[in-house]
C-alpha cells in the first residue's frame, strides 16, 4: 500500500487485498469456531426451550384443531422434555 501523491489517495495492489482478505478470514472462523461449538449450540438450544416452556406455561392453552402442525410437534417435544 502506498500514498500516490498524484492522485491524491491510497493505491491498494494485490499483496494488501491477500492481506485484507486474510485478516477478515481468520475473524471470521474465530467467530465461528465459538459459534457452532457443540457446548454453545446446546447452551443455545437449551435457553431456546426453556423460553418457549416459560412462554407457552402462561398462555391459555389452545384448542389442538386451531394448532399448526409445527406448533404441534413443539408441543410434543415440550411434553416429552
Amino acid at each position: 500500500m502506498y500514498y500516490n501523491r498524484v492522485c491524491q489517495r491510497l493505491i491498494l495492489d494485490a499483496f494488501d487485498y491477500f492481506l485484507i482478505s486474510s485478516f477478515i478470514t481468520s475473524n471470521l472462523a474465530r467467530y465461528l469456531k465459538g459459534y457452532l461449538a457443540e457446548k454453545a449450540s446446546m447452551e443455545r438450544l437449551k435457553n431456546s426451550i426453556i423460553k418457549k416452556s416459560s412462554l407457552t406455561t402462561s398462555e391459555v392453552l389452545k384448542l389442538p384443531h386451531k394448532l399448526s402442525s409445527k406448533e404441534l410437534k413443539i408441543k410434543k417435544i415440550y411434553m416429552i422434555a
